[in-house]
């Protein structure tokens, strides 16, 4: 029997089809992961499912029982639990970890010895118990999301809907959150439905939905082996991709250092092109296609020069140390990756780069001319302001006039802007009406608008689906690669993260690592020994046994992932196990284990 069971589900919002005949399972006792884009439907999926919603055509079934009236779901309340979208926003901010977790037990009625006893457990198993009085407002958004855990589950519910609950988490907290939520799944029998914009993160589940612009695209019961994905990483590989014709391709994908593709026709591939394993990256791809935009990206031109030096540097708030002795060399037209758990220092870094905040000691030199420097740099915040009643161009125009541009100028550089970020069909069109990524991308060119030397990013493509990320990395490699622009990029995102030239990842207001993507891998492959995904129909258990011996591992889906430095003693106890490749999210996670332990 199923969870929940939907059939042909349509919902609209007037004239918007947010759900087009939705067919799906959700398999008991299981996790299952729904994963698209913003816009794509996630939230009205699950508040469907969890009957805060109506839906206009279709048929909804909770546990076998046909739901045909919201007020039916009356009968499974105290089965369902529903965690919405958003950092704590289920949660009373001027309320301690224990005065919440108290609060939602009273809205059901619970007897307080159980729910006592019930709320030690949940504190004990989310490591949130030596912290019961602190005030939720103090709370990190990860130690959030574990509360609004315990909330969720204080009644012992059957199905727990949590919609995007790692946004805005770092890695290492995510992987904390899908360990507890397999941990409920295996001890006590609950089934999870989780909506996430991460791609990576939808492995972690044992089935698998994509989501996109209101319609299941693909799931994983339906993974063939029909596609053929190629990697190309030759020293010309830049000069390849100039000349590729997209229109001979299910996708291309430019990389910092190769191009993942997937040609139409096999007799195209040639010499040098390695065929790899696809990816679920890859299988999205080959279904919406990606855009090659119309320019050419220059070979990445040698860093010898360093336009921002920091030397020992150091911020203090009181007592509170946000930023210790840190050094770091920024070389001109790099890509540099700024990674690190929340409360890392990265915001604060990138305030004294600025020079918001004026350093307790060191100092930052910028190779600018100080009267220059407001007029040099462009930044581009996760929530991009933007004007939503007027048009693109319009938008552009009034940014261009803030910064002081005669008018004369400020129309050239918009056409060249409008040409640069492939937004000539929208040029016209008020902002109000436009898809994410477009809306994206034009911020970006705001951002850009004065021609700065150096260009912060504060998670640029969050929300945005995969094509639309290798769109908007292309335009970051050509003003990196062909306009020399220094770029700060400051994630969560570790896909993100490969695209730069060097990441430095921060804990506790230093330095941990600094690097190229590939220097960072291998660092950490000498270390923690070779990576292998283990194939088992008991993930928990066997992660569970695996931790006790020391090893590193992780759960995905129906898989661990293990390292290991005895390849004998690995390939021996285990008939489905194979090789994989150290991700950026392996390194950050094991550095920041090693920091905490």
């Amino acid at each position: 029997m199923n969870a929940v069971s939907i059939f042909n589900l349509k919902k609209n919002y007037k004239k918007l089809t947010a759900l087009k005949n939705i067919t799906l399972q959700i398999p008991k006792n299981k996790l299952t992961s729904i994963v698209g884009p913003d816009g794509a439907g996630k939230s009205t999926l699950l508040k469907i499912m969890a009957g805060v919603l109506t839906f206009d055509e279709g048929e909804l079934y909770i546990n076998d029982k046909k739901i045909v009236k919201i007020s039916e779901m009356e009968d499974f309340k105290d089965k369902i639990a529903f965690m919405p979208q958003g950092l704590g926003l289920n949660l009373y901010q001027n309320l301690s970890i224990e005065e919440n977790i108290d609060f939602f037990a009273s809205l059901h009625d619970l007897d307080k010895k159980k729910a006592s006893k019930r709320k030690e457990t949940l504190l004990k198993i989310t490591n949130l118990y030596r912290f019961k009085e602190r005030e939720v407002s103090k709370l990190s958004g990860g130690m959030k999301q574990k509360l609004g855990i315990c909330c969720s589950l204080i009644h012992s519910p059957e199905l727990m809907i949590l919609d995007e609950p790692t946004t805005g988490v770092d890695p290492v907290s995510r992987k904390e959150l899908y360990l507890l939520i397999h941990q409920f799944i295996e001890e006590e029998g609950v089934t999870a439905v989780i909506s996430t914009s991460y791609i990576d993160e939808a492995e972690r589940g044992d089935k698998i939905i994509i989501l996109n612009d209101g319609q299941i695209i693909l799931e994983n019961k339906n993974f063939k082996d029909d596609i053929n994905v190629y990697e190309i990483s030759s020293p010309d590989f830049l000069e390849i991709y100039n000349r590729l014709n997209p229109e001979e391709y299910h996708f291309i994908k430019l990389n910092r250092d190769n191009i993942r593709l997937s040609p139409k026709n096999k007799e195209m591939v040639t010499k040098g092109w390695r065929q790899v394993k696809p990816t679920l990256d890859d299988r999205i791809l080959s279904l919406i296609g990606t855009r090659k935009l119309d320019f050419m990206i220059s070979p990445q031109k040698t860093r010898d020069f360093n336009i921002i030096d920091i030397k020992n540097i150091s911020k203090n708030f009181g007592n509170f140390s946000a930023v210790k002795d840190v050094n770091m060399e920024i070389k001109k037209g790099e890509i540099l990756g700024l990674l690190g758990p929340n409360g890392a220092g990265k915001t604060t870094l990138i305030k004294l780069i600025l020079n918001l905040y004026t350093p307790t000691s060191g100092y930052i030199k910028i190779d600018i001319p100080e009267t220059d420097l407001k007029n040099s740099i462009g930044y581009m915040s996760q929530k991009f302001s933007l004007y939503s009643d007027l048009t693109v161009r319009e938008n552009l125009l009034f940014y261009g006039s803030t910064r002081g541009i005669s008018l004369s100028r400020l129309q050239a550089r918009v056409e060249e802007l409008i040409d640069l970020g492939n937004l000539k069909m929208y040029k016209d069109e008020i902002v109000e009406n436009l898809p994410l990524g477009i809306r994206q991308r034009l911020a970006l060119m705001t951002a850009i608008i004065h021609n700065p030397e150096i260009l912060f990013l504060d998670e640029p493509t969050a929300g945005v689906n995969i094509a639309e990320r290798d769109t908007f990395w292309q335009i970051i490699r050509y003003l990196s690669n062909n306009q020399n622009i220094t770029i700060i990029v400051s994630t969560h995102y570790m896909d993100e993260a490969n695209y730069c030239d060097r990441l430095c990842l921060m804990f506790e207001g230093k330095i941990s690592l600094i690097g190229t993507p590939d220097e960072l891998k291998r660092s950490l492959e000498e270390k923690a020994g070779t990576p292998y995904l283990i194939e088992t129909e008991n993930p928990y258990l066997l992660y569970s046994e695996l931790k006790q011996k020391g090893l590193k591992v992780d759960i995905f889906g129906n898989k661990i992932k293990l390292f290991t430095k005895d390849q004998a003693d690995a390939l021996k106890n285990y008939d489905k196990i194979y090789k994989t490749e150290v991700s950026i999210e392996d390194v950050f996670v094991s550095v920041t284990e090693d920091e905490y332990s």
